[in-house]
């Protein structure tokens, strides 16, 4: 990151805490540097979090929405052979 002179590593686990655990190695970063990466990685986990919130919300309707799949499909079946 930040052409080469930073490294990141995480695993994207979230902790008992709440938290996940990010590593930078700052590898010659200026303070103005490590300010943005900071700040990229930050953004990054608000964004990724922001997408598992719906993804919660897509699987529940996932749920609700097979019987209905199936119901139309064989309707379909039905329409095709009659």
């Amino acid at each position: 990151m930040s052409h080469g002179r930073a490294t990141l590593w995480t695993n994207f686990k979230i902790g008992d805490d709440g938290y996940t655990r990010t590593l930078v190695h700052d590898q010659r970063l200026t303070l103005l540097s490590l300010g943005r990466l900071t700040r990229r990685i930050h953004e990054i986990e608000t964004y990724r979090m922001t997408a598992l919130l719906a993804f919660l919300v897509t699987l529940d309707l996932q749920k609700k929405l097979r019987p209905l799949e199936q119901s139309l499909a064989l309707t379909i079946e039905g329409m095709a052979s009659a």
